[in-house]
């Protein structure tokens, strides 16, 4: 759990995740956090009922790439979309616009909202 009274952590300080777009998680995670206390309250009860389902959804969100991008180096024949993509991202080999057109690829969308799926059932 990575809050309580009055304390949240946040960020690469509460979990550290190595395919996760840190900026977007960080902004989402972020705005849970001063939501629910600006909102609603600093408590623990407050937490675990307003930012934890922010929270959660990012692990399934995190599951999912992951699932993904493990199908791709399985498989040799098997395109690496997602793969190349974040490639790019880490080493900044590509524009971020580059990089979102190949983001919005139909099979890419299509393989993601699987595992989306999957990771919500609990089944990775």
């Amino acid at each position: 759990m990575s809050y309580t009274d009055r304390v949240v952590i946040c960020g690469d300080a509460g979990s550290t995740r190595l395919f996760k777009d840190g900026l977007g998680a960080a902004y989402v995670m972020g705005k849970a956090v001063a939501k629910t206390a600006l909102l609603y309250g600093i408590g623990r009860r407050h937490f675990e009922r307003h930012y934890r389902p922010a929270h959660k959804k990012c692990k399934i969100l995190t599951k999912g790439m992951l699932g993904v991008v493990a199908k791709e180096q399985a498989t040799p024949e098997r395109p690496k979309r997602l793969s190349s993509i974040l490639w790019d991202v880490f080493t900044g080999n590509e524009r971020y616009k580059n990089i979102f057109y190949r983001s919005l690829s139909g099979p890419l969308v299509v393989d993601l909202l699987r595992e989306y799926g999957r990771s919500g059932r609990g089944s990775i």
